[in-house]
């Protein structure tokens, strides 16, 4: 016998008070079995995915419309399967804070019944977001699972991968399938962690390609990776002195052969080998001084070692030859300034070493003076600037010069036409002072150059009854003589010195004497 509808609801909502708890609740007929999460079940996915199964009378309940329901707004609807499965694809939690619980609930609605709600259930949302790298080649980094809107690099250390002799792998680009996916060519690259990523690696084969010859001036073709199936072409390149004898060569669409031009299709890694006969170039190597090496007959197109022995050659003391650079005869000679060259003997090579004749230049100063320039050696032809410097109390007295193009000059500055060795010397001396000291007037003190002639003069005498006479110098030198002179070497102190002389005195007493006993002796006679 069937219930009517006033009844089952009565034992539905009697099952429902006894088994809330349950994963089962009964009502109206119908039963709803959540799962998926159960109740507050933890979901680390980005896409929340709530799935229910609406059971009636123990029966998978198909065609039943079910209506999601998150924290009581309506999220998403859904018709049960032949399962009874519904799923409510929950859209609207994908933000950081909506991070935490959440409580959902269902409504089933079904043609000939009344609206079904479900009791409410909670879950847990922890969102963690997965990024998965897909390769062939290679090892990607940055895979793995993600806090929700993390920014997380990935990509590759290298764009190339070595799979075998030959052969290679090309990183191409990245394809992100899904939303917030990065699609581009950089090798490493970011992107926004807001929900799962697929990003795949594409890459391209390369082959190498080997194109040589014994003089590689001989291929155009440069040896390098090329893609797969790309056509790439070899061509020999007519030289003087070689004689082009055929191509051999190894690996899938290969060229062996006589042409000289030829399309290859990169299948395989390729060897192309250009065989030559190569003729003989004499190489001369010329030089008016010293000895070269190096000069003989060398394959053509091959390279060819040659030099000087000394840069330098000595023709007397003062007198040498300085190398300064090779000439050639050849646009692919050598030109430098280095002892020792290299030539590519594309034809016949003349290599000359120029000299130029250098003299040694002299430059001193006596004592208490320095010269700004140092004695060297000079380039024939040298325009030289010289300047001579001095100490405190020294004087500058000239510069005097041997040689054809020497200077003679009371100049401090002189300028050197370097065509000959030149010995200049800057002539200094030493300033002397000359101090006296006298109480008579006397000559000579005063400030001479070391080796002058100094005259000294004294006075002789002063005074009339009792008069100071000159007696002699001391001090720097000795001597009696009122006018004396001698060559100063160093500062010199000198005193003069005098003495008292009484002999007028004494001639006047005595003769006043001599006067005084004549009267007096005429006055006795008297």
């Amino acid at each position: 016998m069937k219930l009517d509808r006033s009844r089952l609801l009565l034992y539905s909502i009697i099952f429902v008070t006894i088994f809330q708890t349950s994963c089962y609740v009964w009502g109206a007929g119908i039963s709803i079995k959540d799962y998926d999460p159960s109740n507050y079940g933890l979901i680390e996915s980005v896409k929340v995915i709530l799935k229910v199964e609406v059971i009636y009378d123990n029966e998978p309940l198909p065609n039943a419309r079910v209506s999601f329901y998150v924290d009581d707004e309506w999220a998403y609807s859904d018709f049960t399967d032949s399962n009874g499965v519904a799923r409510g694809y929950i859209r609207n939690i994908v933000m950081p804070d909506d991070v935490g619980y959440h409580t959902w609930n269902v409504k089933v609605r079904k043609q000939g019944y009344d609206t079904y709600n479900s009791p409410s259930y909670r879950f847990n949302y922890r969102p963690r977001t997965v990024l998965k790298i897909i390769s062939d080649f290679g090892e990607p980094y940055g895979a793995g699972n993600y806090s929700y809107g993390e920014i997380v690099n990935f990509g590759f250390e290298s764009n190339i991968v070595d799979t075998g002799a030959g052969e290679r792998m090309v990183f191409v680009n990245w394809i992100g399938f899904d939303e917030e996916g990065y699609s581009g060519t950089d090798l490493t690259a970011s992107v926004n962690m807001t929900n799962n990523i697929h990003e795949y690696a594409f890459w391209k084969k390369q082959y190498y390609l080997n194109v040589s010859c014994d003089v590689p001036q001989g291929v155009s073709s440069v040896s390098g990776w090329y893609d797969e199936n790309k056509i790439v072409g070899i061509e020999y390149i007519d030289l003087q002195g070689i004689s082009f004898l055929g191509w051999i060569g190894s690996g899938n669409e290969s060229y062996s052969g006589e042409d000289w031009v030829q399309n290859i299709k990169m299948l395989t890694p390729i060897t192309q080998y250009a065989v030559i006969h190569r003729e003989d170039f004499d190489l001369m190597v010329n030089s008016e001084y010293g000895e070269t090496w190096g000069q003989g007959s060398y394959p053509a197109y091959g390279y060819a070692n040659f030099g000087l022995d000394n840069s330098f050659i000595h023709l007397s003391r003062d007198k040498r030859m300085k190398f300064t650079g090779w000439t050639t005869t050849s646009d692919d000679g050598y030109i430098g300034n280095t002892t020792e060259g290299t030539v590519l003997m594309s034809e016949n090579t003349e290599q000359t070493a120029n000299w130029i004749k250098q003299y040694y230049v002299q430059l001193n100063s006596t004592e208490g003076g320095n010269v700004t320039q140092v004695s060297d050696w000079f380039d024939s032809g040298t325009i030289l600037k010289v300047s001579t410097e001095g100490d405190q109390k020294y004087q500058f007295i000239e510069w005097l010069g041997e040689g054809d193009t020497a200077v003679n000059s009371e100049e401090k500055d002189i300028t050197l036409f370097v065509t000959a060795p030149i010995n200049q010397t800057a002539q200094w001396k030493k300033e002397c002072t000359v101090l006296i000291a006298s109480s008579l007037p006397t000559s000579g003190a005063g400030v001479y150059l070391e080796g002058d002639e100094v005259t000294l003069r004294a006075t002789t005498s002063e005074g009339l009854l009792i008069r100071r006479v000159f007696k002699k110098w001391s001090g720097g030198i000795d001597s009696t003589d009122p006018v004396f002179s001698f060559r100063i070497s160093k500062d010199t102190s000198i005193m003069a010195e005098y003495e008292k002389n009484y002999t007028v005195f004494i001639i006047l007493i005595i003769a006043a004497l001599t006067a005084v006993g004549v009267i007096a002796y005429r006055m006795l006679k008297s």
